[in-house]
């Protein structure tokens, strides 16, 4: 109940006995104003921010662009930051073996 949020979708999915096991946050942007004006009414997906948890750490940004040039066609393109990635020579532990360390070192 605040004002700042007021008329914004929390969407929750959620299921049991899937293909996939994943835990993600997803915020979908709403359209841009200008989008339909400055690429002739063409049909465009929304941006989305996803923060993937489970099972491989991730953070990227989903977003229309316009592609280079004089044209006024546009193409999605992607700002990623996969863990796995990035920071391939690193250990990352998992939920649980952080958990455990925890408990080992006394920390509640």
């Amino acid at each position: 109940d605040n004002p700042r949020w007021h008329g914004v979708p929390f969407i929750m999915k959620a299921g049991k006995a899937l293909d996939d096991r994943k835990a993600e946050i997803r915020v979908q942007f709403k359209d841009a104003p200008a989008a339909s004006f400055l690429f002739g009414g063409e049909q465009m997906s929304r941006n989305e921010l996803v923060m993937v948890l489970q099972p491989k750490e991730a953070v990227y940004l989903k977003m229309n662009v316009k592609t280079p040039g004089i044209s006024t066609e546009h193409t999605g393109s992607e700002l990623d930051l996969s863990y796995q990635s990035r920071f391939r020579n690193l250990y990352n532990p998992d939920a649980y073996t952080r958990l455990l360390l925890e408990a080992l070192q006394g920390n509640q």
